[in-house]
């Protein structure tokens, strides 16, 4: 299942204000912790996107801040997706 995390348009790397959330692939037998996911894995790869977008040279470092950074989960998968050392 995805999720496109584009609740209010898009705006980096590229601009969409017409772009929309959505759950892709949905079906009766996801259950709640496979909807978290989705959206978690949804945001990461936005953020990815952005990043790709941004790095001219590879990045040695992620700074994570905010209040999502209390994740584990949220800290994991950024340093997956990334592909760099973060939190």
């Amino acid at each position: 299942m995805t999720f496109l995390p584009y609740l209010n348009g898009e705006r980096a790397p590229f601009v969409d204000p017409l772009a929309r959330a959505a759950f892709i692939g949905i079906s009766p037998s996801v259950g709640r912790a496979d909807l978290i996911r989705a959206v978690l894995e949804g945001v990461v790869f936005g953020y990815r996107h952005v990043l790709d977008a941004l790095m001219a040279e590879p990045l040695e470092r992620l700074i994570l801040t905010g209040g999502a950074t209390r994740s584990g989960a949220w800290c994991r998968s950024s340093r997956i997706f990334s592909a760099c050392p973060s939190c």
